[in-house]
This record gives structure tokens, sequence and C-alpha cells, in this order.
């Protein structure tokens, strides 16, 4: 396991890269958009530790990681690395982004991580990556959820599943290159879909530049 690892960011959507993946690997991997607090949990050497996508402790799992590192000790579970998001039961991304990020614990019982991947060995390529954290967590019983993928044979397909996400109530889809390798920072070969945002404003007043700022 390499010593420092960042959680990749998914790029931008892009058609023209998608269907090139599609064209050339025969398909692509998607999933739901999980709208959470991304989390690289560790449990190594018998310590858990779960860093946020700036690799910061997350204070307010404290209560959550005792439980939990209990639970994996107990049942004698092999090293691992999961890239995933966190939720807390009930709430809204704001609400529970806001308790996430403070210092006091959660309830243990509350929070819900959903796991992509287990980047344990990151040379692995993604399918590799995601069976792994998959295979763990049925395994060993684990506490985790994984995030469910699915195939998309060409674009179209790739649409609808999409759209069967957004009637779900997901924020919109991840989509991934099956066979591709992690890299540190946002990847080729993850893209994300949403609907675009869009703001309406009213013009309240102008004024002319000067100097640097004129024209």
């Amino acid at each position: 396991m390499s010593e420092v690892y960042v959680p990749k960011g998914a790029k931008q959507f892009n058609e023209k890269a998608i269907r090139q993946v599609i064209e050339s690997q025969g398909c692509v991997w998607m999933a739901p958009k999980i709208d959470g607090i991304r989390c690289t949990l560790t449990w190594q050497g018998g310590a858990l530790t779960a860093l946020s996508r700036s690799n910061k402790p997350i204070a307010s799992l404290s209560k959550w990681l005792e439980v939990t590192g209990g639970y994996l000790k107990e049942n004698h579970v092999s090293d691992f690395r999961l890239d995933g998001e966190l939720t807390v039961e009930g709430l809204s991304f704001q609400k529970a982004s806001g308790m996430l990020r403070r210092k006091t614990p959660i309830d243990p019982d509350l929070v819900i991580f959903t796991v992509f991947q287990d980047t344990f060995y990151p040379e692995d390529s993604f399918d590799e990556r995601h069976y792994a954290a998959d295979n763990i967590i049925w395994a060993y019983n684990l506490p985790f959820v994984v995030v469910p993928i699915i195939e998309a044979d060409d674009y179209d397909d790739l649409v609808v599943h999409y759209e069967e996400y957004r009637n779900q109530g997901h924020e919109g889809a991840v989509i991934y290159h099956p066979y591709g390798v992690h890299c540190n920072g946002k990847a080729g070969h993850w893209y994300k879909m949403k609907p675009e945002e869009s703001l309406d404003g009213i013009v309240i007043g102008w004024y002319v530049g000067e100097k640097a700022l004129e024209g």
C-alpha cells in the first residue's frame, strides 16, 4: 500500500470521452452519485482512521470509529483502505455535512458509509478495486454499503440508467472506465453526470470601470 492516498475526483461530464470508452472497452460502468462527504477509511495494524478528501481526520466519527474498530478487531478483519462517501441517516446533505464537519461525535447508529473501492492496492484497475471492496464487506459482514455498479453497453443505455437514478432521488450518476487505474487528483476516467445548475438574477445596478477595469 502506498504511503499517501489522495481520493480522486470525477471530471465534468464529457459525452465524447464517454462514447470513446464505450467504443474501445465495450461498456462503461456507472453508479448513482452519492451526495455525501468523501472519506478514506483505513484499517491497518489494528488501527482504524477516517480522513477527509484533504487527508484531515474526521473528528465527528470518534464514537463510530471506536465501535467499528472494535468489530474489526474482534473479527480479525484483513487490512483495507476503503474510499467512499459518508452520510447521516435521515438528514439532508446540508445538515449531514454540517454534522460531519463538526467535532461533536455523531451517534454511530446514524452513520452510513457507502464504498466505491478498496484502494489498498491502487495499481489495480477499477473493476478489481471495486470487487475487492465488495468482497471484504461481504466476507466479514462489515457495517458498510457498497455502491451498486451497473454496465452501460451503449450511450442510450447510459442515459436510461441516469434517468432511473434521478427518479430514485439521486443527484445524478458517476461514470467509470471499468479498467481505469488510480491516479491522485481528478481522474481522467471518472465523470459525473448531473443536471446543469443555473441561477436567475436581477441586475440592480452598474457602474463604468476605471483604469484597468475600463471597457
